[in-house]
């Protein structure tokens, strides 16, 4: 038997699947858009919209040489495990 999707049910599907693609995306958004705040600014939805753009907690991290062991760490053992499988 052929079941046949009528276009109200096929729009209830569309917007099921946008509220879920919004919950999986928004967050990332929101990380992404924290990592490049300003330093000490808080973080809040108007700091979010309001505040500038700096990549000075990037070059804070890379500069302060605390990154490169637990990096090196992490690429070892995603190589690990994908060669595992």
């Amino acid at each position: 038997m052929v079941s046949r999707i009528t276009s109200a049910g096929r729009v209830l599907q569309y917007l099921a699947l946008v509220v879920v693609l919004l919950v999986m995306v928004l967050p990332l958004v929101w990380m992404f858009r924290v990592a490049f705040l300003p330093a000490g600014s808080a973080v809040t939805i108007g700091a979010a919209v309001s505040s500038g753009w700096t990549v000075s907690n990037f070059t804070d991290l890379f500069a302060g040489g605390l990154i490169g062991l637990p990096l090196l760490n992490s690429a070892v053992v995603g190589l690990l495990v994908t060669g595992g499988n």
